[in-house]
């Protein structure tokens, strides 16, 4: 009786011990949410963001949340199910949200990795910040107005000379076709002004002043950027003895910019055997003609253009 006693109590303990080591808890991570309004130079709270995903190898992490949407100081808590005794360490990645009415105007940030060993994140802590559109295409543009204009002092003042002086708003995108960084520079311009776009839903007839400006300025930079993408592009698919010393013109208007679609694509069609960058290239520019140039929608054309850089 008593060696059963003794074998009951020992098993007993065993299972105890068992749970203890092997017991699921939570591991808190903490997000800051701030945003930077175009014409600020310091970044505060941004309130009402959320629900951030937490994600493992493109899938959710199991009984992970973060409940809630960022509170008046701009935080939020996360809660990570874990197991002290857990050695391998997890990478999971924190993706902001993007897709909400709340967010329209504001570049989401790029998504953080945090790793969690055992129950302890490294880093415990991570700030989202999300740009205004505007602000964003500024800190590109001001690299080119520092090149042109060594002894300026830098501000947001760029943003405003390029929208008042159209020449130079060519010039800029024009430099930026003959480098990869440039086209880089020129894809985030597109992205960031279609993302800015958003923030300008009603007709530019029933914004203020001040908004309607803003909305031509970011219009301006959609076609620009599109407009210097596809003449370097052309240039670099077809041949100059081909090209019949057709010239590309940079341009923010709306209708030379169709102009121009119009051109490569009669420019793609009279050459009888293509290569397979120039088939492709005349698909392409079919498939621009028939998409809005500016505004929210305009953003479909990013997958294409994202390819000439």
């Amino acid at each position: 009786m008593k060696f059963f006693l003794l074998a009951l109590s020992i098993t007993t303990i065993g299972i105890f011990c068992g749970t203890a080591q092997g017991q699921v808890s939570n591991a808190k991570l903490e997000i800051r949410v701030m945003k930077r309004p175009y014409g600020e130079n310091t970044s505060r709270p941004f309130v009402g963001v959320g629900v951030f995903d937490l994600l493992r190898g493109g899938s959710k992490v199991e009984g992970a949340s973060c409940p809630d949407k960022s509170g008046i100081s701009g935080g939020v808590n996360c809660f990570i199910p874990c197991q002290a005794d857990q050695n391998t360490p997890i990478t999971i990645q924190v993706k902001p949200p993007s897709d909400q009415d709340h967010l329209a105007g504001w570049v989401t940030p790029a998504a953080q990795i945090v790793e969690l060993r055992g129950c302890k994140l490294v880093p415990q802590l991570v700030t989202m910040k999300y740009d205004d559109a505007k602000y964003a295409i500024n800190d590109i543009l001001t690299k080119y107005a520092v090149a042109n204009h060594p002894n300026s002092n830098t501000s947001d003042q760029w943003i405003e000379a390029f929208k008042s002086d159209s020449t130079q708003a060519a010039k800029v995108a024009e430099e930026a076709t003959t480098s990869a960084s440039g086209r880089n520079d020129l894809l985030s311009i597109f992205r960031f002004a279609s993302e800015g776009s958003k923030a300008y839903k009603l007709p530019r007839n029933k914004l203020s002043a001040d908004e309607a400006e803003e909305s031509l300025t970011l219009t301006k930079w959609q076609i620009l950027s599109k407009s210097a993408l596809l003449g370097a592009q052309v240039e670099k698919i077809v041949p100059e003895n081909q090209r019949r010393m057709i010239k590309f013109e940079v341009t923010g208007d709306v209708t030379s910019y169709l102009t121009s679609l119009q051109k490569a694509d009669s420019l793609l069609s009279a050459i009888k055997e293509k290569t397979p960058e120039q088939r492709k290239l005349a698909d392409d520019i079919k498939t621009l003609r028939s998409m809005p140039v500016t505004g929210m929608d305009a953003q479909a054309a990013l997958p294409i253009i994202q390819q000439w850089k």
